[in-house]
């Protein structure tokens, strides 16, 4: 399997790893909430990985990148009002944060505090309800995108980037 030839390449760096196959979902939530943190791949950010590991409360630590890609973590972790604690500055920063971490059960336990499901949905969606009964902004563009904005495009072609 894929996941057994990539253990077999990091096993002479790193003799105890575990490299896990692709999970459904569900069992995906299971393994993270086993974990005592998590440290996001830098330099290329882990939206989806973040948002995962907050709804099973499980601290993971990211790097603030430059590029698109590696924004999405430090936007990720300031809606959920944990950046200050999770997102490292630089590569050195990450290091000193990453040791720190794993050398302190009261800190991940208090940033766990902060994370969960509960919290996820009040950043996200403004509620606590996995069906919100207000919209975020994104909904609302969503929306106007998919009903809208097919009756605004000109009938000549694409919109033109303003020259102003």
């Amino acid at each position: 399997t894929r996941a057994f030839a990539l253990q077999r390449r990091l096993s002479p760096w790193f003799p105890r790893c575990t490299v896990h196959p692709r999970y459904a979902y569900g069992t995906l939530l299971e393994k993270l909430a086993a974990c005592e943190m998590a440290l996001s791949p830098w330099p290329f950010g882990n939206t989806n990985g973040a948002v995962d590991c907050a709804i099973v409360a499980l601290p993971c630590l990211a790097l603030r990148g430059d590029q698109p890609h590696g924004l999405t973590d430090a936007r990720v972790l300031r809606l959920l009002g944990v950046e200050g604690d999770l997102l490292a500055n630089g590569q050195h920063d990450y290091v000193e944060r990453a040791v720190a971490l794993i050398g302190s059960a009261s800190d991940r336990r208090r940033i766990a505090a902060l994370l969960g499901l509960d919290a996820v949905n009040l950043a996200i969606y403004r509620s606590t309800s996995p069906v919100p009964s207000g919209k975020p902004d994104f909904v609302d563009t969503i929306l106007w995108l998919a009903t809208e904005a097919p009756r605004h495009r000109p009938p000549s072609g694409p919109i033109e980037p303003s020259r102003a």
